[in-house]
């Protein structure tokens, strides 16, 4: 259901093209309700009254508007009844010509300059009005939607020609304009214009004392005078008295006719019969009128505020002039009475703009979907740091809102605390760099930039860790702006197994109270909400990309290792070049009495990488220990003097699952988890696992693995279990049947699913 401010009284004439084609909004919209408003003050106000009984009957799910009063209408609803609104734009109004034009219009500017960033979306009629937009203010670009006014190009086509007008006015050049005569469209520059060609006309046949310029002079050399030109103005509008006169004055009376507006079928036959259509308005959104002229086969001249047009090109099926040069205009109008080759080329130009017109109802379906995109939940996250072919966990952040942007259920805007690339495009969603490195001015500018999101309409914060986030968040959420805000704080560790600062205890437990909880399994929400006293938590599922972590056959080990065995500077990190060569050269196949037992992860006491060398002193050099990560315990893994463990150090996470799939066995001895999505890697891998039994572990594996399960620190149940799947061929493919099998319950499907879920309860 939509309402539509608009002022168009043609709506409620249901004999009316306005009426007919709202009646086709509305079987396109599902429901539609118009609100009238026009003229002066009072009448706004009686509409307002009547709008807000339209809105108590039947609250509609999105309001449109078109002008600057209407859509100020529109923002006052939806601030009263949390609706969301589209902003429409059909004229240039950045241009200068649209604020020299009226202290009115200097009005409507500043209008739109307010309402712009508390529109939920902004609707234009084209690329250069986007374009204006975004050099006014960037971070509207996101919100800003194409789709041109609609031209049923094929009833152009078919529409016979029921009036000719070299019959109605015969050895005439005919040169047609057809608009609402007001000042926006700068008639005078064609009656003008017309009055310039005459003039040049008469100078060549010696009947003026005017000397116009010889160039001009050359281009009416051809003309034979056999066909006078002749300006014919279509339309009605509260200029047209003056320009009668004006033409009158200049003598003109008879080569400027003016006609009352006529219906499309005549309008059409018009079009079809001149030979040439002028607009030379001071601004425009959508030329509509040079389209349909288009449309039917007849060449243009317009002023160039259309430059840059997708279908109106210049030297092709169009000539361009200055807005305001009459002399020009009169030039080009010459040429093309002149030279009757050019205007056939021009012609024939014309009627080849349109290869693949658009059908009324791909045009009706793309403009109820704009509108449906509006009742997308409105969610900003915040990101705690970008950087590409990162080895961390962030990878999984980026990829989920590349999927989400991509897949369009969600208005989606990131603020990127820290960015570690030139841009932050590849994420394909709107998104905010965070500029300043201060804490307290980084605070400050994350408040800021929350808040405004906050009075555009995002009501939902999705923050991954970051305090600063959380906090600003949970602020601006207070704001009574539409109804109350809610701060969603991402967070899956297990933080009570270790100490912080007492400042950083005191705002772990501010944010985890005053924001809703996502974490995951449920053994670990009942955790935290027994030890911080949470009172609203959502579980979320981790999850994985299968597909990316696939099994693959005949894997070469030769090729998973290369470009891996040495260090930035160039040290080698396996003990001797023998060694790297050696490790190359390992079948994939357990059993066979070479192996490699994987461990990716960061390399820290909480995640048991100073348990791997005991772990590893139980094996001898057939199975050799391959340690994927960086961090604090690194150092001591490369001089910890074991010969069977190898130090890759950090690998991009786009690297990581062909290791999973080099690696005969992963294991994973860690002492503080929560849903460890590298078991996840490892199962989507096929690669058998040995783990410690912490955190939810349980709730993400079958219960055929639990046995694969140890207790945190349990370093010879770590070794028994490895050598038990090591030595057991059996046992050992069971388990990779059942870990790729299992692991298809935890698609990334789902994980983008239950995150589009967790806004849609709100």
């Amino acid at each position: 259901m939509v309402l539509m401010i608009s002022g168009d009284p043609g709506v409620l004439d249901p004999e009316s093209a306005v009426a007919k084609r709202m009646e086709e909004y509305r079987r396109a919209f599902g429901g539609l309700d118009i609100l009238i408003c026009r003229g002066n003050i009072f009448n706004y106000i009686y509409g307002f009254f009547r709008g807000l009984k339209i809105m108590r009957r039947k609250k509609p799910d999105v309001i449109t508007a078109q002008s600057p009063e209407h859509a100020a209408l529109a923002w006052v609803f939806s601030k009263i009844y949390g609706v969301p609104w589209q902003m429409q734009i059909h004229t240039d109004i950045f241009s200068p010509h649209f604020i020299k034009h009226s202290v009115l219009n200097k009005i409507r500017v500043f209008l739109i300059k307010f309402l712009l960033p508390r529109a939920d979306g902004i609707r234009v009629v084209s690329e250069k009005i986007k374009e204006s937009i975004a050099d006014y203010d960037k971070s509207l670009a996101g919100r800003v939607a194409v789709l041109p006014v609609f031209v049923d190009i094929e009833k152009i086509r078919k529409t016979a020609v029921k009036i000719d007008l070299h019959k109605k006015y015969p050895g005439k050049f005919i040169i047609l304009m057809a608009s609402r005569i007001t000042k926006e469209k700068n008639i005078d520059m064609a009656v003008g214009a017309v009055a310039q060609v005459f003039q040049d006309l008469a100078q060549r046949d010696g009947a003026s004392r005017a000397i116009p310029q010889q160039r001009d002079m050359r281009v009416l050399e051809k003309f034979d005078g056999t066909a006078r030109p002749m300006l014919l103005i279509v339309g009605d509008g509260p200029e047209k008295e003056r320009l009668r006169i004006l033409a009158d004055s200049l003598g003109l009376k008879e080569s400027v006719i003016f006609e009352s507006a006529v219906d499309f079928e005549t309008l059409i036959s018009y079009y079809k019969t001149a030979d040439l259509f002028l607009l030379t308005s001071f601004y425009e959104g959508w030329p509509l009128a040079p389209i349909e002229a288009l449309a039917s086969g007849l060449p243009v001249i317009v002023t160039d505020v259309v430059r840059g047009h997708e279908i109106i090109k210049d030297g092709v099926n169009a000539a361009i002039v200055p807005v305001g040069d009459s002399r020009a205009l009169a030039l080009r109008i010459s040429q093309f009475i002149a030279n009757p080759e050019q205007l056939a080329k021009f012609k024939k130009s014309a009627e080849n703009s349109f290869p693949s017109p658009m059908s009324k109802e791909k045009y009706l379906e793309l403009y109820a979907g704009l509108l449906k995109n509006l009742t997308k939940s409105k969610v900003c996250y915040v990101l705690p740091l970008y950087e590409e072919g990162t080895d961390t966990h962030f990878f999984y952040n980026y990829l989920m809102i590349k999927r989400l942007a991509a897949g369009n259920e969600l208005d989606l805007f990131v603020i990127v605390e820290k960015c570690r690339t030139s841009n932050v495009r590849h994420l394909g969603a709107s998104a905010y760099v965070q500029k300043f490195k201060f804490p307290p001015l980084r605070f400050l500018e994350m408040l800021f930039i929350c808040l405004r999101l906050r009075l555009s309409g995002y009501k939902n914060f999705y923050v991954h860790y970051s305090y600063y986030g959380a906090l600003s968040a949970w602020l601006v959420a207070c704001l009574p702006a539409r109804q109350g805000g809610k701060v969603f704080y991402w967070n899956r560790g297990m933080p009570w197994l270790f100490k912080r600062s007492w400042f950083e205890e005191k705002l772990l437990r501010f944010v985890l109270r005053h924001t809703i909880l996502v974490t995951g399994p449920e053994s670990l929400a009942k955790e935290y909400t027994e030890r911080y006293g949470v009172k609203e938590y959502r579980v979320v599922s981790n999850w994985v990309d299968v597909k990316r972590f696939a099994p693959v056959a005949n894997l070469s080990r030769s090729e998973v290792l290369q470009g891996h065995a040495y260090s930035p500077v160039g040290e080698l990190l396996c003990s001797h070049r023998r060694a790297a060569q050696g490790l190359a050269k390992l079948p994939p196949s357990p059993n066979s009495g070479k192996h490699i037992a994987l461990f990716v992860h960061h390399l820290s006491k909480r995640k048991g990488a100073d348990l791997i060398p005991e772990i590893a002193k139980g094996f001898g050099d057939d199975v050799l220990f391959l340690v994927v990560g960086d961090g604090p315990e690194k150092e001591n893994l490369e001089k910890c003097g074991v010969p069977n463990i190898k130090v890759l150090g950090k690998v991009s996470n786009s690297e990581i699952p062909k290791f999973f799939h080099a690696a005969d066995i992963f294991f994973m001895p860690s002492r503080e988890e929560g849903s460890p999505r590298v078991i996840l890697e490892a199962m989507a891998s096929g690669t058998p696992f040995v783990a410690s039994d912490i955190g939810g572990i349980r709730e993400l594996i079958p219960e055929s693995l639990v046995q694969f399960l140890c207790k945190p620190e349990d370093v010879k149940c770590f070794r028994d279990k490895i050598n038990i799947l090591l030595s057991d061929k059996a046992l050992y493919e069971k388990a990779e049947r059942d870990c790729v099998d299992y692991a298809q319950n935890f698609d990334v499907a789902k994980g983008v699913k239950e995150f589009i879920d967790l806004f849609k309860k709100t």
